[in-house]
Protein backbone atom coordinates (compact mmCIF):
# COMPACT_ATOMS: atom_id res chain seq x y z
CA UNK A 1 0.00 0.00 0.00
CA UNK A 2 2.62 2.30 1.05
CA UNK A 3 4.58 2.01 -2.09
CA UNK A 4 1.89 2.48 -4.38
CA UNK A 5 0.59 5.86 -2.24
CA UNK A 6 3.88 7.29 -1.17
CA UNK A 7 6.21 6.99 -3.69
CA UNK A 8 4.33 9.05 -6.54
CA UNK A 9 4.31 11.99 -4.24
CA UNK A 10 8.29 12.01 -3.97
CA UNK A 11 7.85 12.39 -7.80
CA UNK A 12 5.94 15.26 -7.11
CA UNK A 13 8.35 16.71 -4.73
CA UNK A 14 9.81 20.07 -6.42
CA UNK A 15 13.42 20.46 -5.76
CA UNK A 16 14.08 21.44 -2.36
CA UNK A 17 11.02 20.49 -0.96
CA UNK A 18 9.82 17.90 0.98
CA UNK A 19 7.49 15.02 -0.44
CA UNK A 20 4.07 15.38 0.49
CA UNK A 21 2.93 13.16 2.84
CA UNK A 22 0.44 10.31 2.57
CA UNK A 23 -2.75 10.05 4.77
CA UNK A 24 -3.43 5.79 5.54
CA UNK A 25 -7.20 6.41 5.40
CA UNK A 26 -9.80 5.07 2.75
CA UNK A 27 -11.61 7.29 0.47
CA UNK A 28 -15.43 7.83 1.94
CA UNK A 29 -14.18 6.11 5.61
CA UNK A 30 -16.82 7.09 8.45
CA UNK A 31 -16.29 7.11 11.90
CA UNK A 32 -18.77 7.64 15.08
CA UNK A 33 -15.80 9.67 16.75
CA UNK A 34 -16.31 13.68 16.44
CA UNK A 35 -11.94 13.68 17.41
CA UNK A 36 -11.15 11.37 15.19
CA UNK A 37 -7.10 9.75 15.03
CA UNK A 38 -5.38 10.47 11.64
CA UNK A 39 -2.38 8.50 10.23
CA UNK A 40 0.29 9.06 7.70
CA UNK A 41 4.00 8.69 6.47
CA UNK A 42 6.17 11.67 5.85
CA UNK A 43 9.57 12.70 5.37
CA UNK A 44 12.18 12.01 7.66
CA UNK A 45 13.26 15.21 9.73
CA UNK A 46 9.59 16.89 9.13
CA UNK A 47 6.43 18.28 10.86
CA UNK A 48 2.94 17.88 9.56
CA UNK A 49 0.59 20.67 9.16
CA UNK A 50 -3.18 19.47 9.38
CA UNK A 51 -6.09 20.88 7.47
CA UNK A 52 -9.35 19.94 7.86
CA UNK A 53 -12.18 21.54 5.64
CA UNK A 54 -9.53 24.08 4.20
CA UNK A 55 -8.12 25.26 7.69
CA UNK A 56 -5.40 24.92 9.42
CA UNK A 57 -5.76 22.80 12.69
CA UNK A 58 -2.02 22.42 14.11
CA UNK A 59 0.83 19.91 13.52
CA UNK A 60 0.46 16.73 13.91
CA UNK A 61 2.67 14.22 16.18
CA UNK A 62 6.05 12.37 14.16
CA UNK A 63 8.40 9.73 14.63
CA UNK A 64 11.44 9.62 12.57
CA UNK A 65 12.19 5.86 11.29
CA UNK A 66 15.57 4.70 10.25
CA UNK A 67 14.25 3.85 7.05
CA UNK A 68 14.03 7.63 5.85
CA UNK A 69 9.64 7.74 6.17
CA UNK A 70 8.63 8.79 9.83
CA UNK A 71 5.10 8.19 11.02
CA UNK A 72 2.32 10.90 12.52
CA UNK A 73 -0.78 10.85 14.15
CA UNK A 74 -3.37 13.73 14.42
CA UNK A 75 -6.08 13.97 16.36
CA UNK A 76 -8.49 17.72 15.80
CA UNK A 77 -8.48 19.47 19.57
CA UNK A 78 -12.21 20.43 18.93
CA UNK A 79 -15.21 17.97 18.29
CA UNK A 80 -16.02 18.24 14.46
CA UNK A 81 -19.57 18.57 13.04
CA UNK A 82 -21.50 15.75 12.13
CA UNK A 83 -21.12 15.32 8.21
CA UNK A 84 -19.16 15.31 5.36
CA UNK A 85 -15.61 16.63 6.02
CA UNK A 86 -12.13 16.95 3.93
CA UNK A 87 -8.64 16.26 5.56
CA UNK A 88 -5.32 17.45 3.07
CA UNK A 89 -1.81 18.10 4.83
CA UNK A 90 1.51 19.20 4.09
CA UNK A 91 4.83 18.68 5.14
CA UNK A 92 7.43 20.94 6.65
CA UNK A 93 10.96 21.38 7.43
CA UNK A 94 11.84 20.99 10.96
CA UNK A 95 15.30 22.71 10.79
CA UNK A 96 15.12 24.87 7.73
CA UNK A 97 12.40 26.78 5.10
CA UNK A 98 10.73 24.60 3.04
CA UNK A 99 7.10 23.30 2.69
CA UNK A 100 5.50 20.78 0.48
CA UNK A 101 2.47 20.96 -1.58
CA UNK A 102 -0.92 19.95 0.40
CA UNK A 103 -2.01 17.32 -0.26
CA UNK A 104 -5.03 15.75 -2.38
CA UNK A 105 -8.04 16.53 -0.27
CA UNK A 106 -9.52 13.02 1.51
CA UNK A 107 -13.02 13.22 2.11
CA UNK A 108 -14.90 11.50 5.36
CA UNK A 109 -17.78 11.48 7.53
CA UNK A 110 -18.30 12.17 10.72
CA UNK A 111 -21.78 9.95 11.57
CA UNK A 112 -23.98 9.59 14.59
CA UNK A 113 -23.62 6.70 16.89
CA UNK A 114 -26.39 3.70 16.57
CA UNK A 115 -28.79 4.53 19.56
CA UNK A 116 -28.27 2.94 22.81
CA UNK A 117 -31.17 0.84 24.53
CA UNK A 118 -32.47 2.92 27.34
CA UNK A 119 -33.03 0.68 30.61
CA UNK A 120 -35.61 0.45 33.20
CA UNK A 121 -35.12 -0.46 37.14
CA UNK A 122 -34.64 -3.95 37.15
CA UNK A 123 -38.52 -5.80 38.92
CA UNK A 124 -38.59 -9.06 40.37
CA UNK A 125 -42.04 -10.82 39.13
CA UNK A 126 -41.67 -13.88 41.17
CA UNK A 127 -40.63 -13.75 44.42
CA UNK A 128 -38.96 -17.44 44.20
CA UNK A 129 -36.76 -16.57 41.37
CA UNK A 130 -35.60 -12.92 43.33
CA UNK A 131 -31.80 -13.78 42.31
CA UNK A 132 -33.16 -13.44 38.31
CA UNK A 133 -34.67 -9.96 38.21
CA UNK A 134 -36.22 -9.01 35.22
CA UNK A 135 -34.32 -6.75 33.22
CA UNK A 136 -36.80 -4.29 30.72
CA UNK A 137 -35.70 -1.60 28.54
CA UNK A 138 -36.64 0.34 25.01
CA UNK A 139 -34.54 -0.33 21.87
CA UNK A 140 -35.07 0.15 18.04
CA UNK A 141 -36.53 -2.09 16.24
CA UNK A 142 -34.72 -5.28 14.31
CA UNK A 143 -31.75 -4.65 16.97
CA UNK A 144 -29.73 -7.29 18.26
CA UNK A 145 -29.42 -6.33 22.49
CA UNK A 146 -26.27 -7.21 24.35
CA UNK A 147 -26.91 -7.15 28.14
CA UNK A 148 -24.17 -7.32 30.42
CA UNK A 149 -24.00 -7.92 34.42
CA UNK A 150 -21.35 -7.06 36.25
CA UNK A 151 -19.10 -6.33 33.12
CA UNK A 152 -19.26 -9.45 31.60
CA UNK A 153 -21.89 -10.62 28.26
CA UNK A 154 -24.75 -12.01 29.75
CA UNK A 155 -27.25 -12.85 27.12
CA UNK A 156 -27.86 -11.82 23.43
CA UNK A 157 -31.09 -11.58 21.69
CA UNK A 158 -32.75 -9.85 18.79
CA UNK A 159 -35.68 -7.18 19.47
CA UNK A 160 -38.95 -8.21 17.98
CA UNK A 161 -40.33 -6.90 15.11
CA UNK A 162 -43.16 -4.43 15.39
CA UNK A 163 -45.08 -1.12 13.45
CA UNK A 164 -43.09 1.33 15.94
CA UNK A 165 -39.78 2.35 15.84
CA UNK A 166 -38.73 2.03 19.13
CA UNK A 167 -40.70 -1.18 21.45
CA UNK A 168 -39.90 -2.36 24.63
CA UNK A 169 -38.38 -5.56 25.60
CA UNK A 170 -37.33 -8.22 28.61
CA UNK A 171 -34.36 -10.37 29.51
CA UNK A 172 -34.29 -13.01 32.76
CA UNK A 173 -30.35 -13.35 33.29
CA UNK A 174 -29.41 -17.16 32.47
CA UNK A 175 -28.07 -17.69 36.40
CA UNK A 176 -28.82 -16.85 39.64
CA UNK A 177 -27.22 -13.42 40.98
CA UNK A 178 -25.35 -13.42 43.91
CA UNK A 179 -28.10 -12.10 46.51
CA UNK A 180 -25.25 -10.63 49.11
CA UNK A 181 -23.04 -8.12 46.72
CA UNK A 182 -24.24 -5.43 44.69
CA UNK A 183 -25.01 -5.89 40.45
CA UNK A 184 -24.41 -2.96 37.53
CA UNK A 185 -25.84 -3.95 34.78
CA UNK A 186 -26.02 -1.72 31.32
CA UNK A 187 -26.38 -2.94 27.20
CA UNK A 188 -25.80 -2.23 23.90
CA UNK A 189 -27.67 -2.25 20.65
CA UNK A 190 -26.38 -3.47 17.31
CA UNK A 191 -27.62 -2.65 13.76
CA UNK A 192 -28.16 -5.56 10.86
CA UNK A 193 -24.91 -3.69 9.76
CA UNK A 194 -22.94 -4.51 12.74
CA UNK A 195 -22.85 -1.08 14.06
CA UNK A 196 -22.56 -1.14 17.48
CA UNK A 197 -23.88 1.33 20.21
CA UNK A 198 -22.42 3.34 22.86
CA UNK A 199 -23.27 1.84 26.26
CA UNK A 200 -26.59 2.40 27.67
CA UNK A 201 -27.51 4.08 31.09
Amino acid sequence: VLSATALPARVLAASGEPFVPTLLMQKGWKTEARQPLFRGVTQNDTRVAVYIDGIFHGHAETKNDSSGTASFAYTPFLHLDRGRHSIQVRAEYREKDGSSQLSNPIHFEVVAPYPAPTLFEPRVRDPKKSQKPLITGLARKDSIVKIFIDGKLNGTFMVKDTDKAVTDFSYEPFLDLDPNSGHVMYATAVDGSGKESPFSN
